[in-house]
């Protein structure tokens, strides 16, 4: 089949030699454009650490199809193809694909997401109120061991969209000890017994701020401690504090107050 016969089952319009030639140059330009805009994007979203590179490596496919379909089309329309229909029907499949491909397009990203992000095997993590030992971290959730013993799955789409709590990111976590003394306690000498009562715990690494927090049918102290980052670090690091400190004010004589909470009625008058 010549060109003067392939232009009449094609566009019913004579078609030369150099328009073929263009549309094969044109079609030739896109093709190298479209590995171009790839390197180029790719290097450009790479810099951004929190884009994963599979993400930018799809990015980069779709801009660069989107490249090649436009020289193609422009091809196509100097050898007098009209490709208004070609582009409508592009579309409409690019819409459906995308309808039907979201969910799974959506656990993609949020897989890759999580498996590049900082969350590990070995992590303890609280996600929506769930607590537990990451066990596996596979294409579609994220496996918790909760410490009753129960294995939970999360929809890596949760943890991308949810605030997720890593206790073990460091090397290091603080908890918080309260309790309330009655009002004549000289508080430097809570001051003292609490620091050398907690100096030789095992499960505390150091021993923070000591501070009066409120007055709550006493004074209200609040001691924090450093610990180990997991949660049976904190559990044995608190409940060692509590025995130890219990102990060490009730043998220095300092009394606890009971816990009532003070609250003044605005609408009372001052007497007088």
């Amino acid at each position: 089949m010549d060109l003067n016969e392939l232009d009449e089952v094609l566009t019913g319009q004579e078609i030369t030699g150099s328009d073929a030639l263009v549309a094969l140059v044109l079609v030739a330009v896109g093709i190298g454009a479209y590995f171009l805009v790839g390197k180029v994007l790719r290097s450009a979203i790479g810099k951004v650490d929190s884009i994963p590179g599979e993400i930018a490596d799809v990015a980069a496919r779709l801009i660069g199809g989107l490249v090649v379909w436009v020289f193609v089309a422009w091809a196509l329309n100097i050898l007098g193809v009209t490709t208004g229909w070609l582009t409508v029907l592009v579309l409409t499949l690019l819409v459906i694909v995308f309808v039907f491909a979201k969910p799974f397009f959506d656990g993609m990203v949020s897989s890759v997401v999580v498996a590049s992000s900082a969350i590990s095997v070995g992590d303890e993590i609280a996600v929506d109120g769930v607590l537990g030992e990451v066990q596996d971290v596979a294409k579609r959730s994220t496996v918790l061991r909760t410490r009753d013993g129960r294995l939970v799955y999360i929809p890596n789409t949760e943890i991308v969209e949810k605030t997720v709590t890593v206790f073990t990111a460091l090397e290091e976590r603080r908890s918080t000890i309260e309790f309330t003394v009655v009002f004549d306690t000289d508080l430097e000498d809570v001051d003292r017994i609490v620091e050398g009562a907690l100096a030789d715990v095992a499960p505390i690494r150091r021993v923070g701020s000591i501070r009066a927090r409120s007055f709550d049918g006493g004074v209200n102290m609040a001691i924090q401690i450093w610990h180990g980052p997991a949660i049976s670090d904190q559990s044995e690091a608190v409940d060692a504090a509590i025995r130890t400190l219990q102990g060490a004010l009730i043998d220095a004589g300092i009394g606890f107050a009971p816990t009532m909470s003070i609250q003044l009625d605005r609408n009372s008058k001052t007497p007088g």
